[in-house]
């Protein structure tokens, strides 16, 4: 059995389970990106080996633990339908996992922000921005309009509609061409929490890099922090209810610290 043949019946069958859209999504990119490594790699998908190689390739892209095991899961899935079709022996990721260290925010480089930036689509780019600069999620990111931007002593600030339909203020921490740019900002309903993340998703694949919404977010919270902002108030900027949420980000600067000061013994 072929692999795109065993996918495209397995991807079958997931859709007559009627599972939800985001799950059917799950395993398609899951097998998509396993079926592209074998191919690129010239490497036999039924092998464990091979599973292995994978994971591994994932650990050193950058994916988190759970996103990755998320995906050893949904290939496992497959593998055990191809098993009880017998177009497989053994299933190839049974009982694989990769360990989730102690939390560290994923925070993006400055030379990927910077090649992000540069090669962005102008039809998503108020949206990436608002979420870089400001800190909002992308599902308040994709509700701003014009109306809830506003100046204050040169200062661009957001109302932004959060969880529990509670408001907040926060400023976005932007250059100024990006803070004329988005005070104008156009609501357009065709960009949803869902062409954003489907387009990160093609721009990662593009350029060889890991981006992802709530990774634009953290960036914002830890780039504050360096500046030096108090945690109480980026807290208060991101919409946390608990400042204990907002702590991770003051673990993540010293882990930078710490990484430069080795760079220099």
């Amino acid at each position: 059995m072929v692999y795109k043949e065993a996918v495209d019946r397995f991807l079958e069958e997931i859709n007559r389970k009627m599972y939800s859209d985001n799950t059917y999504r799950t395993y398609e990119i899951a097998l998509y990106q396993y079926g592209k490594f074998c191919e690129d790699n010239k490497l036999d998908w039924k092998k464990k080996d091979t599973a292995r190689k994978f994971v591994s390739y994932l650990v050193k892209g950058g994916y988190s633990p759970n996103s990755i095991n998320l995906k050893i899961s949904a290939l496992s899935s497959f593998a055990e339908f191809c098993v009880d079709n017998e177009w497989l022996d053994k299933n190839m990721f049974v009982a694989m996992k990769v360990k989730a260290p102690k939390r560290l925010i994923n925070y993006i480089p400055d030379e990927t922000v910077d090649l992000l930036l540069s090669t962005i689509d102008d039809k998503y780019r108020p949206y990436i921005e608002l979420m870089l600069y400001g800190g909002l999620r992308i599902s308040e990111a994709v509700s701003v309009d014009s109306k809830n931007l506003y100046f204050d002593d040169n200062v661009l600030f957001c109302r932004v509609i959060g969880k529990g339909n509670k408001e907040r203020i926060t400023p976005i921490l932007a250059p100024e061409e990006v803070k004329q740019r988005l005070s104008k900002l156009r609501k357009d309903d065709k960009i949803t929490e869902g062409a954003v993340k489907e387009y990160l998703y093609r721009w990662s694949l593009k350029h060889g890099k890991h981006i992802t919404a709530h990774m634009l977010r953290h960036t914002f919270a830890t780039r504050a922090v360096q500046a030096g902002i108090p945690i109480e108030v980026v807290s208060k900027w991101l919409g946390h209810e608990n400042l204990q949420t907002t702590m991770v980000y003051v673990t993540v600067t010293y882990e930078r610290v710490k990484h430069y000061a080795k760079a220099v013994i």
